[in-house]
């Protein structure tokens, strides 16, 4: 899952770049306007951060993030496969779940199932190097961007490591910059991370867009053959960025510019951009039509291409094999698969074009999940729609109760209202990093 735009600004952060719900393996989390943090679903691993491993069919308080201090005031969420993680208003990283391949940073391949007072290695908020500005889980590893422009990974590396001859998981470790190619001497800096299937992306502070990792349908948006973005000696792949992080292109074949916000998901193996234009583009697999472009007739695109028929787009996510859009104006559109209703178009038919979600008129963000959708709306509240089969929608109901239109969720789940832009988003806002300043009504 990404991290893309929230309105409550971590200390030091040049830009809000974390996202304030998340929606995965039938499960989901959202920061409620105090700081604190409800999850509901799925909770097999304890990755709804409670102090057991029972479902959660209604939206239940994660333990130690409550919002009564800095420490303890959530500003962000990511949810991977089988665990999440949360930003602090400090800059710290925490992470709790299934731990078997270290994804949550703890320095043990062990699963936790609640909060305690130990940060991920390394990134405590103490210092800009210590400070992340955005977080990104995957299927089993999680990436920050940090306040000093560097980017770190931890978890499954599958037979590698940063120096090459490891054979396991990592603990939190320094992507290489990524420097491509003769007569680039500076350093990328990165402003956000966004994680998927055993792939990685990171979003320059120049609008570019570098990826490192797994490459079979092109989700690293390059014309490079499979595979073959960090596949070298012993590393399969590569998503914590062992080799040279390679640029997303175009169509054209050029880098992609002018990118404000970048997303893909933990199981997805496509990935999209908002650009400063407010046009969408997105890559890599397209067999239920989540590119959203009927001019691509292959099964993936390795590189970027247009999605028509949405404009003025402030967030995106992707889901598993599809993708969504809110518009400036607060509008949703979906597209690709369709099976649980998870398009919200009142129809289980998948799209491979953009459709409109029924009855969304004032979103501010959006998350997808693997067949459910939901949207943090103006006021505050949240709808949801597609898949619930383990409460997805907060209302301890199962699949039966799945709805291809949006669900209100109970008012238990009690998101910020606004956006107001304060001086942390006019900053960000003016640099194109937020776009939910104008998405009031």
């Amino acid at each position: 899952m990404v991290l893309v735009i929230v309105y409550a600004c971590a200390v030091g952060a040049r830009a809000d770049t974390a996202k304030t719900l998340c929606v995965t393996n039938r499960r989901v989390c959202a920061v409620q306007a105090d700081g604190g943090l409800k999850c509901w679903g799925f909770n097999n691993y304890g990755q709804g951060g409670q102090a057991h491993a029972n479902w959660l069919p209604y939206a239940t308080s994660v333990i130690g993030i409550n919002g009564s201090s800095d420490a303890t005031t959530a500003v962000g969420v990511t949810c991977g496969s089988q665990f999440t993680c949360a930003l602090m208003k400090t800059g710290a990283a925490k992470c709790w779940g299934l731990g078997s391949q270290r994804q949550i940073g703890n320095g043990e391949a062990l699963t936790r199932t609640f909060i305690n007072d130990t940060f991920v290695l390394s990134i405590d908020g103490a210092t800009d190097a210590t400070r992340a500005v955005s977080l990104g889980a995957g299927d089993t590893h999680t990436c920050a961007a940090m306040l000093d422009g560097t980017v770190k990974c931890w978890g499954s590396n599958f037979k590698s490591e940063l120096t090459g001859g490891y054979t396991g998981a990592k603990d939190p470790t320094a992507v290489y910059s990524g420097n491509v190619g003769a007569g680039e001497a500076a350093p990328d800096t990165a402003v956000a991370v966004a994680i998927g299937y055993r792939v990685s992306l990171a979003l320059l502070e120049d609008g570019t867009v570098k990826c490192w990792g797994y490459n079979t349908f092109g989700q690293c948006g390059t014309p490079l053959p499979p595979n073959n973005i960090v596949d070298h000696g012993s590393n399969q792949n590569g998503e914590i960025g062992v080799k040279y992080p390679s640029f997303v292109q175009d169509v054209a074949g050029g880098n992609l510019q002018g990118v404000k916000l970048l997303v893909t998901g933990a199981g997805s193996r496509h990935a999209c951009a908002a650009l400063e234009t407010g046009a969408a583009m997105c890559w890599g697999k397209n067999d239920k039509g989540q590119l959203g472009s009927p001019t691509v007739d292959l099964a993936m695109s390795h590189a970027a291409v247009a999605v028509p028929g949405v404009s003025h787009v402030s967030s995106m996510c992707v889901g598993n094999a599809y993708t969504c859009a809110t518009m400036s104006g607060g509008g949703v559109k979906c597209w690709g698969q369709n099976t649980y209703g998870q398009l919200g178009n009142n129809s289980t038919l998948d799209s491979h074009v953009p459709v409109d979600v029924i009855g969304i008129k004032s979103a501010v963000d959006i998350a997808c999940g693997w067949q459910t959708t939901c949207a943090h709306l103006v006021d505050g509240s949240m709808s949801c729609w597609g898949g619930n089969d383990q409460s997805q929608f907060s209302n301890g109901r199962g699949a039966a109760y799945a709805s291809s239109t949006p669900v209100a969720i109970p008012t238990s789940v009690a998101m910020a209202q606004g956006p107001e832009c304060t001086s942390c988003q006019t900053e960000a806002k003016a640099r194109g990093f937020n776009a939910l300043c104008d998405a009031r009504p």
